[in-house]
């Protein structure tokens, strides 16, 4: 549902933004002839999440080992957002130690994903799952929930 949200025209690119393994990127890439990228700062998982995309010959799909500050936002039609900063408060159940995790990063990268997605378009989609609505500017407007209210399809008007 939310890939499809995200794509409206054949090759729209949606960007998934902390992409872990890649499944999002995976079934979205899939199901719709959109292209998926998912930008991810755990190189491990961006290997895996090329090789998974290997071995299933899904081919309008491709994973950036990056942090999200280092992404030209404007290079995409729509967002995909599954808050993966949250790892930075909730320190409990780390995915591994890989990166160094602070309170002080998820505020920097919350502020970072509103300020981008404020510059961009009229029409730009986002969705964002499992997350509060900080990361998203006031001029999107919520087009509707599914999953409880946890799963929120965004669009900017102005």
């Amino acid at each position: 549902m939310a890939a499809e949200y995200l794509v409206e025209s054949p090759m729209d690119k949606v960007l998934d933004i902390g992409a872990g393994a890649g499944k999002f990127c995976l079934v979205g890439a899939s199901c719709t002839q959109g292209m998926f990228y998912g930008v991810e700062q755990r190189e491990s998982l961006v290997e895996l999440s090329n090789g998974l995309a290997e071995k299933h010959q899904v081919h309008n799909v491709a994973f950036i080992h990056g942090n999200i500050d280092e992404i030209c936002f404007s290079d995409y039609d729509a967002f995909y957002f599954y808050n993966s900063f949250y790892e930075n408060i909730d320190t409990s159940s780390p995915i591994d130690y890989s990166i160094a995790l602070d309170p002080k990063l998820y505020h920097a990268y919350t502020a970072s994903l509103r300020n981008q997605l404020a510059l961009l378009p009229i029409g730009t989609r986002v969705v964002s799952y499992w997350s509060g609505w900080e990361e998203i500017p006031s001029n999107f407007d919520l087009e509707y929930t599914a999953c409880d209210g946890f799963l929120n399809f965004w669009r900017k008007l102005g």
